[in-house]
Parts: C-alpha cells; sequence; structure tokens
C-alpha cells in the first residue's frame, strides 16, 4: 500500500528483517515479497519523474543498519530485468561499502579510484550476472567522503555514467551522521529516503527528510522498511 502526501510517495513495504547481507543476496535470490514491492516502487519512480535520459536517484537513510543499500540494489535489478534498460547501481558509501559483497564483486577499481584519478571511468563499470545491470563498487577512498564528493570530479563522472545508462541507483551513507548523502543528494533527479519502521522514531525520520530538503533535494519516495506490523492508512498520515 502506499500513501501520497503533497509531493513526496510513502510506499510500505514488508521487506527484509536482518541486517547485513546472505548468501542468498549474494546470489540474487531476494527475500520473500521483496520483488513485488521493489516492482511498484519503480512504477511509481518511472511515472512521476519526467522523461528524460540518465535518470539518477539517491538512496539514503536517516542512521545505519536501515536496509538502505538491499533496497537499492535490489531496486537497480528490478529496474534492470523490468525495463529492459541499461542501468548502474553506484555505491557511494564509503563509510561502510556493501554493493560488491550483494553482487559478489571485488571492491577495487571503483569510484574512490576513479575520483582520485587512479582508474578510468570505462574501467569502474562492472558486468553483473543480471542482464543490462552494471555496478560501480566504492573502491578504496584515500580520503573523507564529504572530501571527495566536493569536487568536480563526481560531477563530470555523474555526467559520465548518465550517457552510458538509462538508470543510475545510487547507495550513500545514512545522511543524519555524514554529509556525504547531502553533498550528493542536490545533483540527483529524485532522492528515496528508507525507513526502519521499528527502530527510527517520527522525529528523526523528519529531521533526515528536512536536512534533504535544506540543499534542495527533491524526495521523491520514503520506503518504511521491516515493517512487521500494519499500520491503518488514517494513523500513518498523521505520524508522517
Amino acid at each position: 500500500m502506499k500513501v501520497w502526501r503533497e509531493d513526496n510517495v510513502f510506499f510500505k513495504s514488508n521487506l527484509i528483517k536482518e541486517r547485513g547481507f546472505t548468501n542468498r543476496t549474494k546470489k540474487h535470490r531476494l527475500p520473500e515479497g521483496i520483488n513485488d514491492a521493489m516492482e511498484r516502487i519503480s512504477k511509481n519512480l518511472i511515472l512521476n519523474l519526467p522523461e528524460s535520459e540518465g535518470k539518477a536517484y539517491l538512496m539514503c537513510s536517516a542512521l545505519r543498519y536501515e536496509g538502505c543499500s538491499t533496497i537499492a540494489c535490489s531496486l537497480a535489478r528490478i529496474l534492470a530485468l523490468s525495463l529492459n534498460k541499461s542501468v548502474v547501481i553506484v555505491d557511494a558509501n564509503l563509510r561502510s561499502p556493501s554493493v560488491h559483497e550483494f553482487f559478489d564483486l571485488p571492491r577495487a577499481d571503483g569510484l574512490a579510484d576513479v575520483l582520485s584519478g587512479e582508474v578510468e571511468p570505462w574501467a569502474s563499470i562492472k558486468k553483473t550476472g543480471v542482464e543490462n545491470l552494471f555496478v560501480v563498487t566504492s573502491g578504496n577512498p584515500s580520503t573523507s567522503g564529504e572530501s571527495i564528493f566536493e569536487t568536480k570530479k563526481i560531477l563530470d563522472y555523474l555526467s559520465y555514467l548518465r550517457t552510458k545508462h538509462q538508470f543510475l541507483i545510487i547507495d550513500s551513507a545514512s545522511i543524519l551522521m555524514y554529509s556525504d548523502s547531502l553533498g550528493l543528494a542536490r545533483y540527483m533527479d529524485g532522492v528515496i529516503l528508507v525507513v526502519e519502521s521499528e527502530r527510527i522514531r517520527r522525529e528523526v525520520a523528519l529531521k533526515a527528510k528536512e536536512s534533504l530538503q535544506t540543499v534542495g533535494a527533491r524526495i521523491v519516495g520514503v520506503v518504511i522498511n521491516k515493517r512487521r506490523h500494519y499500520i491503518p492508512e488514517s494513523i500513518y498520515r498523521r505520524l508522517i
């Protein structure tokens, strides 16, 4: 069930209960129910953003361990399979990278290496076992995320990826702990905030939303993750 509110889209999904990745997710065997949830989200993204090539979406969470990376990887996979268009997922969570684990790829020669000038942009794009789906791993950062993302190189690199792929899914660090995501958010076509329903308080979620809006980010959706109990829509509207 989705709840519409002003310009924001709220998706309620009973996704995963585990934190981190397992052997199942590494082999693209996703938790029960997640495919349907990701298909609904992908359709709403297509319908609610203007047509253009190289759309870029930032996936972020308020705090750590809210399942953001798993949802980002799952969304990228569904987009690639269902739309038959080229999709690349970029691991911009240099604090705690995990996209390479999900797809069982080496972490080296990724985003941080491109931004430091050690790897050419074309050499950073890795193939996966999923048709039309590509990955840019985090690489091996020698500096903090804030300083890397404040350079013009990140904009040039994103522009390059836009010319090669129809969709960019950017997995990023938690926005209330680090400023990395906020630095990237302003350059995205849309931002999707992941919130763990059983752990994150309303005030924390609102603070994350306000932080994104402060930098001019366009929040196109919120994924309510790890929800164990049904919340009536009338009550949920009052909470959010």
